[in-house]
């Protein structure tokens, strides 16, 4: 798979200007190069090429950012382990402790401030979803 061009990137009326100032079409002639369901207009594709700029060049922090957040939630993931953990009720059956608590119970608070059963699940969902689940949720690949 080829790299995309390198970022900044800018855009003007009719193109959007890569780092090394190649510019890629917006519209030319007949051809629309950026345009939305509802078929080509002039104002929705400059603002769409001003999107697409702005994505485009936070892309790399924002997925930065989502693993400095991963990695910051993974003791909670662990806490959540082992508050949840797996007991067996019977022959072959297990079941997770703690599993009736409603979301807003408290597991463990400090002046004031609570830790629920509900933060805990979270954190766990959060870190169990896999790359493909994420890039649907954050845009990661």
């Amino acid at each position: 798979m080829a790299e995309h061009t390198p970022t900044p990137w800018s855009a003007g009326s009719q193109w959007i200007f890569t780092y090394s100032g190649y510019p890629l079409p917006i519209a030319s002639g007949y051809q629309h190069y950026v345009t939305s369901p509802g078929g080509y207009q002039y104002d929705a594709a400059v603002a769409n090429a001003a999107f697409i700029v702005k994505a485009c060049n936070a892309h790399e922090a924002l997925l930065a950012e989502n693993e400095r957040l991963r990695l910051a939630l993974k003791p909670f993931v662990v806490l959540a382990n082992t508050v949840f953990e797996k007991y067996e009720t019977g022959p072959g059956e297990f079941k997770e402790a703690y599993s009736d608590k409603p979301d807003d119970h408290s597991v463990w608070g400090f002046n004031m401030v609570s830790m629920t059963y509900g933060h805990l699940r979270a954190a766990r969902k959060a870190l169990s979803l896999s790359s493909a689940e994420r890039a649907t949720v954050g845009g990661e690949k």
